[in-house]
């Protein structure tokens, strides 16, 4: 199984696995998902990108486990 970590709508980390259709919420910060209220779904107009390890940092998340560790 793949896992690809995502930052939605510059507010919500979280990540997708392969074959499933919501996103697992990691973490939120003003205006985004609250990890306690489950997996989300996500509709056209939302902007998803890869998370680095900058992205964890910002939203208070350990990488390690998560993303390759730099070389």
């Amino acid at each position: 199984m793949v896992t690809r970590y995502v930052v939605l709508n510059e507010n919500t980390l979280g990540y997708f696995n392969d074959g499933c259709s919501f996103m697992g919420v990691l973490a939120g910060k003003k205006g985004g998902h609250d990890p306690k209220n489950g997996p989300i779904a996500i509709d056209g107009i939302d902007a998803i990108r890869a998370a680095t390890r900058s992205d964890f940092d910002t939203f208070r998340v350990s990488a390690t486990g998560h993303l390759p560790q730099d070389s």
